[in-house]
């Protein structure tokens, strides 16, 4: 099922393995038994950017991740969708696919400054 036609050349299409996302997020056992319970697959689907939709870059927004998640239960705990935008360094826009149905999810990311924390 599709929500929204991204542009053909933004496609990226690469899974991305949980164990990166526990690597990069710092998880802990009951986070990882969340992603075990609750997602099949993550697929890093786009990637919007100047050089693939011909928009320029910001300097709050360099680009735009979009992943895409099969959920294997009808809702996501975000503790999930907050361990994969911890791991990230880009603003995230996340579709959650569950049976037919598909929803957008998406978060407000400040890029950090050197020194700052969080």
């Amino acid at each position: 099922m599709i929500l929204y036609e991204w542009p053909r050349a933004a496609a990226f299409g690469r899974v991305i393995p949980k164990n990166k996302i526990y690597e990069h997020a710092g998880a802990n056992t009951a986070l990882k038994d969340l992603f075990v319970r609750e997602v099949d697959q993550i697929v890093w689907s786009h990637k919007l950017a100047p050089e693939t939709v011909n928009l320029a870059a910001t300097k709050s927004v360099a680009e735009i991740q979009v992943f895409r998640i099969t959920a294997r239960t009808a809702t996501l705990d975000h503790d999930v969708l907050h361990a994969i935008d911890k791991a990230i360094p880009f603003p995230l826009l996340f579709e959650l696919v569950h049976g037919n149905r598909v929803k957008l999810v998406a978060a407000y990311k400040r890029p950090r400054r050197r020194g700052q924390i969080a």
